[in-house]
C-alpha cells in the first residue's frame, strides 16, 4: 500500500507504514503468545505424564516391574517424556497455523486475482503429500531411535554394575568395544534421523520456490501486458506486489511445519515406548488383578489369614498351586517349606497382593490382599543408595535413633553400626554396595522390627546368614510373635527356621490340597 501510494498515486506513505508496523506488532505478539502458552502446555503435559508414570510404578506389582530395567525406566521418565516437548510446543500449534493461515491468504488473494489463488491451491497439495512420504520413514526411524536409547541405557547400566566382575575376568576391553559399537550405532541412527529432517525441508523449499516462481512469472507477464486473458488485465502494482509479498507467507507455515516435523516423529517414537511401558504391566499378571469370587460377608469370625481353594497357574509352567487352603490365627509363626518350584514364593506374593490366584478366596484380616498393610521381604531386598538412617526410615519415617539402633541389635547389626565412625549416617551404595549379602538381608529385616504391620511375609530371611546370626534373628522373630502379637509367614528351607516355627506347612506344587 505504501509503495503504491508513493509510486503510483504520489501520496503520503504514512498510513501504509503505520499499518505495516501495526501488523508487525500483532505478528510478534502472536509469536510470543504461541511460544509462551505452548511452553506452559508442554510443561503441564510432561509433569502430568511423569506423575502418571510414577503413580503407575508405585501401584504396580514388583513382579511386573521386573519386565523393564531401571535404566530403561529412567530413560522413559526423563528423555522419552522430554521428547514430547517439541511436539506440544512447536509442532502442534504450527499444524493449526498451517491449516488456518494459508486458507486465509488464498481467500484474500482470490479477491484480488483468482488465477494467482488457483496457482497457490495447485501447488499446496504437493507439499503435504511429499512430507507424508518422507514422514513415514521418519516415524519408523523415530521408534527405532528410542528403542536404541533404552537398550543403550540398559547396556551402560549393566556395565557399571558389573565393572568389578569385568575387571576380575579381564573383560574390560571386550566390554568397551561392545559399548563403543552400540554408541556408534546410536550415532548413525541419530544422523539418519537428521538426514530425513533435512530432506523434508529440502523437498518443501523446492516446491515452495517453484510455486513462488510461477506466481512471479504470471504477475510479471501480466503487468508487462503479455497476458491478456482472465483477470490478468486488472492487475496493477498494488495487487501484483501484494500477491508476491503474500506468497512467501503462504508457504512459510509449511516451511516451519517441516522444520518441526522431526519433533512429531520423535514424539511418536517416544509415545510408543511409553505406551508399551504402561501396557507391559497389564499382562498377564495384571489380568489377574481382578477380584475372584471374594466376599466379606463371612469374614467377621475368620482368622487373620484365610486361603480357600487356591489355584494358580503360570503360562508354560502349568499349575503351581491346586485347591490349596490355609487358615492362620493371630499371633502365629508359620513356615512354608518344600522343594524349589512348589509355590512358596508365589504364595507369599498372593498374600502380599502382588499376584491374584486364578480361583479361590483370599482374606487378610477380613480384607482382600492389597488393602491390609503387610511387611514383605523378598529374597533380594531392595536398599536405598543413601545412609543407614535413610534405609531404616524408608518405611518408618518417625523412627528415632534409639529405635533404629534397637532394630539393628535385633538383626545382629548393632555392633557393626557402633563400630562405624559415622554411625547411622554411614553411606550405603546402590543395591547394598559395601555390604555383604547377609548384612543387606539383615538390614532389610531390621525394617520389619520397626514396622507396625501385623502381618510379616518373609522369603528366605536366613538364607544368607551364618548359623549364629540366623539363631539371633529367629529369636527376635519369636519376640515379635509372642510379645507384640504379630503373625509371621515365612518361606524357608533352613532347619533352624523349621524348628523354631509354631507351624510348618509343606508344599508339593500342584498336589497341594
Amino acid at each position: 500500500m505504501a509503495v503504491n501510494a508513493v509510486l503510483i498515486l504520489s501520496q503520503s506513505a504514512l498510513t501504509g507504514f503505520g499499518l505495516a508496523l501495526a501488523g508487525l506488532a500483532i505478528r510478534s505478539a502472536g509469536s510470543w503468545a504461541q511460544a509462551h502458552f505452548g511452553s506452559c502446555a508442554s510443561l503441564q503435559a510432561r509433569r502430568t505424564l511423569r506423575h502418571r508414570l510414577l503413580t503407575h510404578w508405585a501401584t504396580t506389582s514388583p513382579l511386573d516391574l521386573k519386565s523393564v530395567s531401571p535404566a530403561a525406566r529412567a530413560a522413559h521418565l526423563l528423555e522419552h517424556t522430554d521428547a514430547l516437548d517439541g511436539y506440544i510446543t512447536r509442532f502442534l500449534p504450527q499444524m493449526w497455523i498451517t491449516l488456518a493461515v494459508p486458507a486465509l491468504i488464498v481467500i484474500f488473494v482470490a479477491t484480488l486475482n483468482w488465477v494467482a489463488a488457483l496457482l497457490m491451491l495447485i501447488s499446496a497439495p504437493l507439499i503435504p503429500v511429499f512430507m507424508a512420504l518422507v514422514g513415514m520413514g521418519a516415524e519408523a526411524i523415530g521408534r527405532q531411535h528410542w528403542l536404541t536409547v533404552s537398550r543403550l541405557s540398559d547396556q551402560f547400566l549393566d556395565k557399571i554394575r558389573g565393572l568389578t566382575t569385568l575387571q576380575l575376568f579381564d573383560a574390560i576391553d571386550t566390554s568397551e568395544a561392545s559399548l563403543a559399537k552400540a554408541s556408534d550405532d546410536y550415532r548413525r541412527l541419530t544422523l539418519k534421523t537428521l538426514r530425513i529432517a533435512f530432506l523434508s525441508s529440502a523437498v518443501l523449499e523446492f516446491f515452495a520456490s517453484v510455486a513462488i516462481a510461477m506466481l512471479a512469472i504470471y504477475i510479471g507477464f501480466s503487468l508487462l501486458g503479455y497476458l491478456q486473458w482472465g483477470p490478468a488485465t486488472s492487475l496493477n502494482l498494488y495487487s501484483g506486489l501484494l500477491i508476491l509479498l503474500l506468497a512467501p507467507d503462504f508457504f512459510q507455515p509449511w516451511r516451519t511445519l517441516a522444520q518441526h516435523y522431526h519433533d512429531r516423529a520423535a514424539a511418536i517414537g517416544a509415545a510408543d515406548e511409553l505406551a508399551q511401558e504402561f501396557s507391559a504391566t497389564e499382562s498377564p499378571t495384571a489380568v489377574k488383578q481382578q477380584p475372584v469370587n471374594q466376599t466379606v460377608a463371612e469374614v467377621q469370625s475368620n482368622p487373620i489369614i484365610s486361603l480357600q481353594d487356591i489355584d494358580l497357574c503360570f503360562p508354560g509352567r502349568g499349575a503351581v498351586l491346586h485347591q490349596f487352603s490355609l487358615k492362620v490365627e493371630q499371633p502365629a509363626w508359620v513356615v512354608l517349606a518344600g522343594e524349589s518350584g512348589t509355590g512358596k514364593t508365589s504364595l507369599l506374593n498372593i498374600l502380599a497382593g502382588f499376584t491374584r490366584p486364578d480361583s479361590g478366596r483370599v482374606f487378610l484380616n477380613g480384607h482382600v490382599p492389597g488393602q491390609e498393610p503387610v511387611f514383605w521381604l523378598s529374597q533380594s531386598p531392595w536398599l536405598l543408595a543413601g545412609t543407614w538412617r535413610d534405609n531404616l526410615q524408608w518405611l518408618s519415617p518417625d523412627a528415632t535413633d534409639p529405635a533404629m539402633l534397637a532394630a539393628l541389635d535385633k538383626a545382629d547389626l548393632g555392633s557393626l553400626i557402633r563400630q562405624t565412625p559415622d554411625g547411622l549416617d554411614a553411606t550405603i551404595g546402590e543395591f547394598g554396595y559395601r555390604l555383604s549379602g547377609g548384612q543387606a538381608q539383615r538390614l532389610a529385616l531390621a525394617r520389619a522390627f520397626l514396622s507396625n504391620a501385623n502381618i510379616l511375609l518373609l522369603d528366605e530371611p536366613t538364607a544368607a546368614l551364618d548359623p549364629y546370626s540366623a539363631r539371633i534373628v529367629l529369636s527376635q522373630i519369636r519376640t515379635l510373635v509372642e510379645e507384640q502379637g504379630r503373625t509371621v509367614i515365612m518361606a524357608s528351607h533352613d532347619a533352624q527356621s523349621l524348628a523354631a516355627a509354631d507351624r510348618v506347612v509343606y508344599l508339593a506344587g500342584d498336589r497341594n490340597a
